[in-house]
């Protein structure tokens, strides 16, 4: 049987977890999704209100027939389809594999604090990527160091606004008109 402390403990996880999961720019429904696995596996209810900048939890006991409520502003994280993917895995080994709430915060920070890739890195390889879709769609060597000239230009553009922490809709639309208008004029 649970306790209202526990209740509260699971309430606080959840909210965290949520919010990490929206700031990195995970989709809504998959943000309540997984929140709502995690409760399941420690056999309580969640509702979660969504909004741009908060998310407004209830977790509901119907053992101890009690709720908890919480509030958690969603921080601004780079965009991580990192975190996304090992964030919604460890919703599923909560349910599957029943685990403690501490062995689950354990992993959550884990998850979170794990080094990122350098983002030198990442830039070479997402401009290798697309040049790769430009040779398998027909494309020469030309339209090939355009389309990696461009796409490195609009992804470091991308990398300093976030950096800076600016909205994500201002970043994916200022860095995609900036890489369209490189290629463009090539």
């Amino acid at each position: 049987m649970k306790t209202s402390e526990s209740l509260l403990s699971i309430s606080k996880f959840i909210a965290e977890y949520s919010a990490h999961l929206m700031g990195a720019g995970v989709h809504t429904s998959r943000v309540v999704r997984n929140s709502k696995r995690i409760g399941d596996a420690f056999g309580v209810d969640v509702k979660l209100s969504v909004f741009h900048k908060n998310i407004i939890l209830t977790i509901i006991d119907p053992e101890i027939n009690e709720a908890c409520n919480e509030v958690v502003d969603i921080p601004s994280h780079p965009i991580s389809f990192e975190h996304n993917s090992e964030l919604s895995t460890l919703s599923w080994e909560a349910l599957d594999n029943k685990m403690s709430l501490e062995e689950l915060t354990a992993k959550f920070y884990t998850i979170i604090n794990a080094p990122k890739i350098h983002p030198l890195f990442v830039l070479i390889l997402v401009g290798f990527a697309n040049a790769s879709f430009c040779k398998l769609f027909g494309g020469d060597l030309c339209s090939m160091g355009i389309v990696f000239s461009a796409t490195i230009t609009g992804f470091f553009l991308k990398q300093q606004m976030q950096k800076k922490k600016i909205n994500h809709y201002v970043t994916f639309i200022v860095s995609a008109f900036v890489a369209s208008l490189c290629a463009s004029t090539a």
